[in-house]
């Protein structure tokens, strides 16, 4: 009778162990999907993490070219000012030039201005 009860534990512990065994293939198996999806999550924070200073880069590249368009921006203003000043001064000579150069051609087609300055007459050369 002993060694019946016996031989029922043995079969008992090895159904049990069985069972066990298919338990324990199961959790690694779990363990190891697990471990996949841990390493894929490290993976993805490592990208996030050089999206993110890529983007940090890009913005303060972002920013130091923003500053640098109002320079600019600034800047043409000004020299767009400073043409227009330009052209207005250069409009200015134009027509002051304009002028001299009547009063010039005025001048020129006279035959003399003062009768002192003329010594003989032209045609007969007469004093």
């Amino acid at each position: 009778m002993q060694l019946s009860a016996l031989k029922e534990n043995l079969a008992t512990v090895r159904t049990e162990l069985r069972a066990v065994n298919v338990k324990l293939a199961e959790l690694e198996h779990k363990i190891n999907s697990c471990s996949c999806v841990i390493l894929s999550i490290l993976d993805t924070d490592a990208r996030l993490a050089v999206s993110q200073e890529e983007r940090r880069v890009l913005l303060e590249r972002s920013l130091a070219n923003e500053s640098k368009n109002e320079k600019l921006i600034a800047e043409n203003a000004q020299l767009i000012k400073k043409n227009s000043n330009s052209e207005a001064a250069l409009q200015e000579m134009a027509q002051e030039f304009q002028s001299q150069q009547i009063q010039l051609n005025k001048v020129s087609q006279r035959r003399w201005i003062d009768d002192d300055d003329i010594h003989a007459c032209m045609k007969c050369h007469q004093k």
